[in-house]
């Protein structure tokens, strides 16, 4: 019998890996953590550093104005020690972001 989806959580798509392979040959999907705030949809990932026990926050931002869809990615700085710690960080980032009315947060050029 073939495997079926084994659940849908926090609108992410979520499935077992196929039959004929093993956990090491897989690609998981990564789970991403996801927020709404005042007509903002927050998308936040958390990635694992090179260095033991230190996750990176990556952090998406949609919204639309004046009909027109529009995306910022928000750089975060720093490291958190959990996964759960970071995406709260990128979640807290994100609404202070969107409270203090959008500046830029572009990477600076060098």
């Amino acid at each position: 019998m073939p495997r079926t989806l084994s659940r849908w959580a926090a609108g992410i798509f979520y499935a077992p890996p196929p039959l004929n392979s093993t956990v090491e040959q897989h690609v998981w999907e990564q789970k991403l953590m996801s927020g709404f705030h005042k007509g903002h949809n927050i998308i936040i990932s958390a990635t694992r550093t090179a260095k033991l026990r230190q996750w990176k926050t990556h952090v998406k931002v949609i919204w639309s104005d004046d009909g027109h869809g529009k995306l910022s990615t928000l750089v975060v700085s720093g490291v958190f020690r959990e996964k759960a710690e970071a995406e709260r960080g990128g979640l807290i980032f994100a609404k202070k972001w969107i409270d203090d009315g959008k500046p830029d947060h572009t990477p600076e050029e060098r």
